[in-house]
This record gives C-alpha cells, structure tokens and sequence, in this order.
C-alpha cells in the first residue's frame, strides 16, 4: 500500500504587504521536481545564480541595488555553532530588546552582555498582526523561568500615545507585563555595530592565526587593537531563516542612488524595509544600558581561552 504523501509546507512565511495583501514567498526547491540542475539552467538567464534577480525571486534573499551597511558580516565568524549562553552562564547580564510593530512585524531580541560590552543574541520572536498584549504574552513565555532579564528597552515610537486610546503604546506593554524603557535609535549605533563586527572578525582571525578574508592586509597589533573592542555574535536560532536577527543585519543597505550617480553622492540613509531585526540590534548596541551594563558578577579574564579549549577538545573527541 502506497503511503500518503506528507503535506506540503512552504519554507517561508508568509508576509503582509503595506497594501494589506498577505503574500507567500516560493523558493525554488519548494517543487520536489526542481533539483540543483533545474536551478543551475533557470538561473541562467537571470545571470546565474549569484545574480540578485535570481536571489532575490528564487532564493527569497532580500537582495537590493544598494550596497550593503555591514559589508563585514561572515555566517562562519559571526554565528556561534555553540550555546555560549551555556557556557557563560550567569556571568553575563540578559536584556530583551523590542521594535515594536502591528502591520510590520514585531521583533524582540535576547542579548547575553558581560562587563566588557561583547553581545550574544541568543533568541528571538517576530510576529505580524498582533496585539501588545499578544506579543508581550509571547515574549514572556518564550523567557525561560531561571533567566534573570536585567531590562526590557523599546524603540522610543512606543512612548508616543495611541491616537485611540490616549494612552502610550509602552503603557500597554506596561499592563501586559513588560516594564519597557526607551533604545537610543541614534544613527551613531550603525558604526557601533560596525565595531562589533570588525572585533568579531579580528578574534577569530587571531583564534585561527590568519587574517580573515575581510580583514585586508592590516599593520601589525591591528589585530590585537581591533579583538579588545566590544565584539557582537549570534546564536544559530537566529540565523536560520531570512526574517532573522542575523540575516537582515547581513542584508541591511543604504538607499541606492537615484537619478544621475554622478551629480548625487551615495544616500546614507538605510532601507526602511526587512530591518526589524538590524534595528534591534542597533538598539542593543547603541543604548547605554544595555551596551555598558555593569553588574557585580565579574567575567573571568580567561573565558575566551575557556571557549578555545573547550572547541579544541571537542574536535579531537570527535576525531576519536
């Protein structure tokens, strides 16, 4: 007897459009006909496969004519294949950070911060067309009993009142259990992201003893100078899809020039499109509380080491 096929599921959810309409992205390999051949031969007459019109209608990648804000992001450097919140325990201080939203999704993201300002975003949630009291209900259930959250900041938009109620949107994430303070969303927190990045890259060039491909030929104790800044890293569990904190961190860019490029200097400004997530981020980098967060547990100076040693000998129980 013939067993019955699976259902089908899409890859990706589905997402609402400004104009109210849900839309529902295909990837290619959605169709179990369609193998790595029948992408290689389609993609062609796009430009192959690395083109941005196949990534951007057949790989669901966000890919636009802008270039890119955080040019430096590396899925090998900057996405940690071990629970570091494991290993740092309670050493570090945890804060959740919120961009708020009900047309465009709602983002909260969990950052691991220690004492020297190095970030771990371990989790997070988005969510579209719900209530305060919904996504607050979520956020608290997806924080686990024995996590000790040190704050809950929010982009500042929620301390503006609700034109039907007359009270704050924060009011009501206040009621529903989440006692929110403004980010800072000054744009200075994009170069301090930046640094994050750049740190991240420098320790892993100076772990694997060899500069990292984006890191270009650097004058000696570069290196060294650039691993002691506040470094920046994600958990797998977000980065696994395209609407995830790491992803739009990589896929987030400035405005493409319009008109004539040679009478207009390049825009500044980044996209206002699939940033939720690089917004979090920014907000956790940049806001004073959370970057610069002091508490009484001290990390020990070797935990770096520790984290070496114990990937070392990881790999040679796995060589056995």
């Amino acid at each position: 007897m013939k067993a019955a096929a699976k259902p089908f599921r899409f890859k990706y959810p589905s997402r609402r459009l400004r104009c109210g309409f849900y839309v529902q992205p295909v990837h290619w390999s959605d169709n179990p006909a369609h193998d790595e051949a029948w992408a290689d031969q389609m993609a062609a007459r796009y430009g192959g496969r690395d083109s941005p019109g196949w990534l951007r209608e057949h790989e669901m990648q966000p890919v636009s004519p802008g270039t890119r804000v955080w040019p430096m992001i590396a899925r090998e450097v900057h996405v940690l294949r071990r629970d570091w919140a494991e290993i740092v325990g309670p050493k570090w201080a945890r804060f959740r950070v919120i961009d708020h939203g009900i047309r465009h999704p709602t983002c909260c993201g969990w950052v691991a911060v220690n004492s020297a300002g190095d970030q771990y975003w371990y989790r997070q949630y988005y969510a579209t067309d719900r209530t305060i009291a919904e996504n607050a209900l979520a956020i608290l259930s997806k924080t686990k009993p024995e996590e000790q959250i040190a704050g809950d900041v929010a982009d500042p938009a929620v301390f503006a009142r609700n034109p039907e109620t007359g009270r704050t949107f924060a009011a009501a994430y206040h009621d529903a259990g989440l006692a929110v303070t403004p980010a800072d969303r000054s744009p200075a927190g994009y170069d301090a992201v930046a640094t994050g990045f750049v740190s991240a890259l420098a320790r892993y060039s100076l772990f694997h003893r060899r500069a990292h491909p984006k890191m270009a030929a650097l004058e000696p104790g570069t290196l060294e100078t650039l691993a002691a800044k506040p470094a920046i890293w994600f958990h797998p569990d977000t980065a696994e899809s395209l609407q995830s904190l790491y992803e739009e961190c990589a896929a987030l860019r400035y405005e493409e020039v319009r008109g004539d490029p040679f009478r207009h200097a390049a825009p500044e400004k980044p996209m206002d499109v699939h940033d939720e997530g690089a917004d979090v981020v920014r907000y956790g980098r940049q806001t004073a509380a959370v970057a610069f967060y002091e508490h009484r547990s001290i990390v020990p100076k070797d935990i770096f080491d520790r984290l070496i040693r114990a990937e070392e000998e990881e790999r040679k129980n796995a060589r056995r």
